[in-house]
């Protein structure tokens, strides 16, 4: 699980810096590099995350990385234990984010309606049309 290093999108659901840095200082994330997701070439779909949502990549060509803030394995579980939801709104823009930056690559965003071993099942809809 990740913090995508996006200030301007982290800003509008009210993450400043100062919140990075305090996230920091609480050995949730670790600011002072800032990782770099990379994904090579390849015409098969690449799953970003999946949690509510399963965010696709294809078509794409050559290399490139997504910038992140990677949550630490304390965090991870603080997240488990707070019962912790998702924003579906910060998934959607996150999305569109990443379509308008990488214009030459494929991006699908998908609800997950479930999970049945290995197997993601997920809407055909894609949230992002």
């Amino acid at each position: 699980m990740f913090v995508p290093n996006e200030i301007y999108l982290l800003e509008k659901y009210g993450i400043t810096y100062d919140n990075i840095l305090e996230m920091d200082e609480l050995g949730l994330i670790n600011s002072s590099a800032t990782i770099g997701k990379i994904f090579e070439n390849t015409n098969k779909k690449t799953k970003i995350f999946e949690t509510n949502h399963f965010l696709c990549l294809s078509n794409h060509s050559g290399r490139f990385s997504l910038q992140i803030f990677k949550l630490t394995t304390y965090a991870i579980q603080l997240l488990k234990i707070i019962n912790y939801e998702e924003n579906d709104d910060f998934i959607l823009n996150y999305a569109k984010l990443i379509k308008n930056k990488f214009k030459n690559i494929g991006v699908t965003l998908h609800k997950i309606n479930g999970i049945e071993g290995s197997i993601i099942k997920c809407d055909d809809k894609d949230l992002l049309v």
